[in-house]
């Protein structure tokens, strides 16, 4: 019942992550998650020193500094378009309750890991 597909990322981080699209009875779920995070998070935080010089070896793998330009690459058969009027295709985190724009096909990954270093995303739109 149903069916699993993998989600690819390009960019300089897209080997830190794993993602999976869920699809049943007409609705489709993404699941992403890091792969490495913290190795990834203490990477780009390197330059940044924290008190004493050391970087912060319990970063988590959010954000802009960590995720760069990456993206997750949607397959064309995803909900890629919604309604006029909407502001453009999006995706809700269920776990966050952020809303990520797709462009071009791609949701940009410093956006899915803005604040929570996992996301559950569903089609954001009627």
């Amino acid at each position: 019942m149903g069916t699993y597909e993998a989600l690819t990322s390009d960019g300089d981080a897209a080997e830190h992550v794993v993602a999976f699209a869920r699809r049943h009875e007409g609705r489709v779920v993404l699941a992403v998650v890091p792969r490495l995070g913290t190795a990834l998070a203490n990477a780009a935080l390197a330059g940044k020193a924290s008190a004493g010089g050391v970087p912060p070896r319990d970063s988590l793998p959010i954000g802009e500094t960590v995720w760069g330009a990456t993206t997750l690459i949607l397959p064309t058969s995803l909900p890629t378009a919604l309604p006029a009027g909407t502001g453009g295709p999006r995706y809700r985190n269920v776990v966050t309750g952020e809303s990520v724009a797709v462009v071009e096909g791609r949701l940009r990954l410093a956006d899915v890991f803005a604040v929570c270093p996992v996301a559950m995303l569903v089609a954001d739109g009627p």
